[in-house]
């Protein structure tokens, strides 16, 4: 709701909260944010709680997307690699292009299961 303002109240007992928070919603993401995201024992309100969990889950994201990303760059390297091979590049020529020796070997391998 854009219109929320939050209260200027103080919490007091955090981990009283999101451990009630825990046991009405059955949801234990409450007490990983405590864990994670509250050590340092520096939040005051609410909004504070939750703009740390919104950061983490961002930053997970992030991780997230640059694996992926990572995964499709190493298949389409896996792909070249199996292409030069296949049209008579040597081993040291593709490291010359570096291509890494576990990659050279992952698709020969590839290649030879066809």
């Amino acid at each position: 709701n854009k219109d929320y303002q939050p209260s200027k109240e103080t919490i007091h007992h955090v981990d009283s909260v999101l451990k009630l928070l825990t046991a009405l919603t059955k949801d234990d993401r409450f007490m990983e944010a405590q864990k994670h995201d509250l050590s340092d024992g520096e939040v005051n309100k609410m909004c504070e709680v939750l703009d740390r969990v919104e950061q983490r889950g961002i930053a997970k994201g992030i991780l997230k997307g640059r694996k992926e990303e990572r995964s499709i760059r190493d298949l389409k390297d896996m792909e070249r690699i199996r292409i030069l091979l296949q049209k008579d590049f040597s081993v040291t020529e593709l490291l010359e292009l570096n291509y890494t020796k576990e990659q050279i070997e992952e698709a020969q391998k590839s290649i030879q299961t066809q």
